[in-house]
C-alpha cells in the first residue's frame, strides 16, 4: 500500500475546500475576474450567475451572513487581479478555480458567533481553490448531496500568479 493510498483512506469523508490561501496587504482592496458573477456562487447555487468580467472590491464581496462563515465564493475563473494602488496581483487559471476574498481569516470567522462581533483583520485573504462544499452544511440547515460535497480525491490544480 501507498503512502496516498493509505492517506486518502484515512481522509475525513468531507472536506471545507481544496486550495491555497494568500496573506496579502488589506490595501489590495480592487478585484476584477472573469468567471460566474456577479454575485456568490458554488456548486450548488449557482442558478442565478451568469459568465462575464466583474468588478468589485473585497468589502463588497462580504456576505453577512447571521453565522458568520466563509463567504463570498466563485466560481469557473480563469483570469482575477487583486489590485492596491500601482500594486496587481494576476492570476490565470487554465483550468479554471474558484476563488474568494475576504478582510476576515478563517480563524476570525469560527470565532465569531453572530456578524456584529466581527472585527476585520488587518489583511486581506485572497482564497484560490480547486474545489468547494456546496452551501448546505448541516450548521444551521441541511447536508449537502453528495454530488456537491468536496472529497478527498486525485486531482490536479494549477495557475499563474504574475
Amino acid at each position: 500500500m501507498s503512502w496516498a493510498t493509505s492517506s486518502k483512506d484515512q481522509a475525513p469523508a468531507m472536506i471545507p475546500r481544496i486550495g491555497v490561501r494568500m496573506t496579502l496587504p488589506k490595501v489590495f482592496e480592487e478585484v476584477t475576474y472573469r468567471g460566474l458573477g456577479p454575485h456568490e456562487n458554488y456548486c450548488d447555487s449557482r442558478e442565478s450567475v451568469y459568465p462575464g468580467v466583474f468588478q468589485d472590491t473585497v468589502a463588497g464581496m462580504y456576505v453577512p451572513y447571521v453565522y458568520p462563515q466563509e463567504h463570498g465564493n466563485r466560481m469557473e475563473v480563469d483570469y482575477l487581479d487583486v489590485r492596491a494602488n500601482d500594486h496587481t496581483l494576476k492570476i490565470q487559471a487554465p483550468n479554471k478555480l474558484n476563488f474568494s476574498v475576504s478582510h476576515y481569516g478563517d480563524e476570525t470567522l469560527e470565532k465569531a458567533k453572530h456578524t456584529n462581533e466581527l472585527v476585520e483583520d488587518n489583511a486581506t485573504y485572497l482564497y484560490l481553490d480547486y474545489k468547494q462544499n456546496g452551501l448546505g452544511s448541516n450548521a444551521c440547515g441541511q447536508d449537502q448531496l453528495q454530488k456537491y460535497r468536496c472529497t478527498f480525491d486525485d486531482f490536479a490544480f494549477g495557475f499563474v500568479l504574475e
